[in-house]
């Protein structure tokens, strides 16, 4: 009885622990990043450049600078179309 009672355990303790490992894979990300270089006409790399994004659903605007590089970045966005 005793060792019915202990396979019984081990597999109830086998059983958590493949249900635990399995949670965290089970996330979604909703959200989004945007990287970017700003260039001038010629190619050259525009630092400094002033960069706004558009939600068209929202309206709701974000504004970033670009790096030395030209580079610039929107973080977190969420999902819909913008406009860059």
């Amino acid at each position: 009885m005793l060792s019915k009672l202990l396979q019984a355990r081990s597999g109830f303790v086998t059983l958590g622990l493949l249900l635990s490992l399995a949670a965290p894979g089970s996330g979604q990300v909703t959200t989004a990043t945007l990287y970017g270089i700003v260039r001038d006409p010629s190619g050259a790399v525009l630092p400094g450049a002033e960069a706004t994004l558009t939600n068209k659903g929202t309206a709701a605007v974000r504004q970033t600078l670009s790096g030395e590089t030209g580079e610039f970045v929107f973080t977190a966005l969420p999902v819909g179309s913008y406009t860059l």
